[in-house]
């Protein structure tokens, strides 16, 4: 059994209650073999028992003075963590984990079956060909299985994921179903990207999820500068009425929840659920905002539509901004003024009953006097929405500052 030299496990403990076990009790596991797994080249691999249940203990294997000795640990902390994040019948269980300084919280030396980062999975049995001397339908079962954890893969929660270096020894048989256990030669399918904006390099691309939010305080607009673009929108903006303040939803007018007007280069306008927005000729007091906007963010704009919300009764329903009009790849700039509103980004893979995956919705709060820029192809993969917040009382105004193509010059003189 691995003992404590000291009493420091006496001390308060920030303890994960999802698992089972922790720094705290993780010592009595008691050990049956050392080394009695398959623990290649980075990591020690103990059968123990706690409670009559069989566990296994992984422990980063030491190898003082190592050059991998890095590399070793993101590997084994990779397969940690994807253990944590994933959740499937055919993936084995992660129980517990500690990790503790080098030389040990509790006073102790590291040993060679002791190390500093310790995991603890469910136990399983290695793979053989006894094991899989099976009937027909057992074999069908432990197929579907399998076929069922691939799917799961292709579609998780940390995207479309494949094993580069699959081997027989990854996997267990535990209780009598196949169970993956090693996930640190998973990766995405997907390009490599990157989540910062400033981010030039030739083997990176934005992300599908590449969203920021830039403070105008950031670009010299103070406060105050903030405060009287509201009460210029006030006294300069005139909005839609009649027809154009109207939405077409499943065949049927309605009221657009807020008001709305477009401004842009001549003969431009903006279609969306059958309505044609034309925009009214530049005013000096956008052209100002719009050219201040193209030179923080090294895009043109030549058209630009506004929204005003009065409180938090007005919305904006959940929609992809991927008309025709727009040239693609362009970003779109959101300049947000007045009431702090939240902005919600939902996966297009994970709306309706029948949702490919499962991904949670992103809820961005637009403060006043901040830019949003939604960058290429983030329109492609998420939907985004203004919902009601009905305890708001102030009025909100949203720029949204745009790059038109001549497809979006028509002749609405009828």
């Amino acid at each position: 059994m691995l003992k404590n030299q000291s009493n420091s496990y006496d001390r308060p403990w920030n303890i994960n209650k999802r698992y089972r076990f922790n720094c705290s009790n993780m010592n009595e596991i008691q050990i049956l073999k050392y080394n009695g797994g398959e623990g290649g080249w980075s990591k020690n691999v103990d059968i123990g028992t706690f409670e009559g249940q069989k566990v296994v203990i992984q422990r980063l294997r030491p190898k003082p003075g190592s050059g991998d000795q890095d590399f070793r640990l993101n590997m084994f902390l990779k397969n940690l963590l994807m253990s944590d994040q994933l959740d499937h019948p055919s993936l084995v269980k992660v129980l517990g984990y500690c990790f503790r300084h080098t030389k040990g919280e509790a006073g102790y030396e590291q040993s060679s079956y002791f190390g500093d980062v310790s995991v603890v999975y469910e136990y399983g049995m290695g793979l053989t060909l006894n094991a899989l001397n099976l009937t027909i339908a057992e074999r069908l079962n432990h197929a579907a299985d399998l076929a069922s954890l691939l799917s799961y893969l292709h579609y998780s929660p940390l995207g479309s994921l494949a094993d580069f270096d699959i081997k027989p020894e990854h996997f267990k048989m535990v209780n009598g179903k196949i169970k993956l256990i090693d996930l640190d030669h998973m990766n995405n399918v997907e390009p490599t990207c990157s989540l910062t904006l400033s981010t030039s390099h030739k083997n990176f691309k934005p992300c599908p999820f590449n969203i920021s939010c830039q403070e105008l305080t950031e670009i010299e607009m103070r406060k105050e500068e903030a405060d009287e673009l509201l009460i210029k929108c006030a006294e300069l903006l005139e909005y839609n009425t009649g027809q154009l303040a109207k939405v077409k939803v499943f065949g049927k007018w309605h009221d657009i929840p807020r008001k709305q007007v477009a401004y842009g280069d001549a003969g431009l306008s903006y279609k969306f659920s059958s309505t044609i927005v034309p925009a009214r000729p530049w005013i000096p007091f956008l052209k100002e905002i719009r050219d201040k906007i193209s030179e923080v963010t090294k895009h043109e704009f030549n058209f630009v539509l506004i929204n005003r919300y009065k409180d938090g009764h007005d919305h904006m329903g959940e929609h992809r901004d991927d008309e025709e009009d727009l040239v693609p790849g362009h970003p779109i700039a959101s300049l947000s003024l007045g009431q702090p509103r939240d902005f919600v980004f939902r996966h297009a893979d994970s709306r309706g009953k029948h949702a490919k995956r499962k991904i949670d919705s992103i809820s961005v709060e637009l403060q006043h006097g901040s830019l949003l820029m939604m960058n290429n192809p983030t329109n492609k993969f998420w939907y985004h929405s203004l919902p009601q917040r009905k305890r708001l009382m102030n009025v909100r105004i949203n720029m949204t500052f745009r790059k038109m193509t001549q497809l979006a010059k028509r002749d609405i003189s009828c």
